[in-house]
């Protein structure tokens, strides 16, 4: 269907997927939003759930997750660059206590890819 992807890559922005789903949802609350984000773009907005839970949104949000800035890892890789400064931590986004889907009233799962991936 034309004009029903919101990609913010080309403008070099981090942290937009989250907040882009969330008003695409209130635009059209009877089609079911997926914000793809990247770990540290997340986090960059993760307090955009707290929004979100209240309006009740159709929003589902996929979490791409290598606990670094990956995609600032690959273009300073690409440029010589030392990988320095980009690996980070990450809070238990779905599974045990204090999970953040369920600090924002949300519900999570984990996907697991093939034996030996990640």
């Amino acid at each position: 269907m034309a004009n029903t992807l919101l990609p913010d890559n080309a403008l070099a922005t981090m942290g937009a997927g989250l907040p882009s789903a969330m008003m695409a949802s209130m635009l059209c609350p009877e089609r079911r939003m997926l914000a793809v984000c990247g770990d540290g773009g997340l986090m960059m907005n993760s307090r955009e759930m707290e929004t979100a839970a209240p309006l009740g949104l159709n929003l589902v949000v996929l979490i791409l997750q290598d606990n670094a800035y990956g995609m600032i890892r690959w273009k300073q890789a690409v440029d010589g660059f030392a990988n320095w400064g980009l690996s980070f931590g990450n809070p238990n986004f779905v599974i045990g206590t204090g999970q953040v889907a369920g600090i924002f009233q949300g519900a999570g799962c984990r996907h697991q890819g093939p034996p030996g991936e990640p």
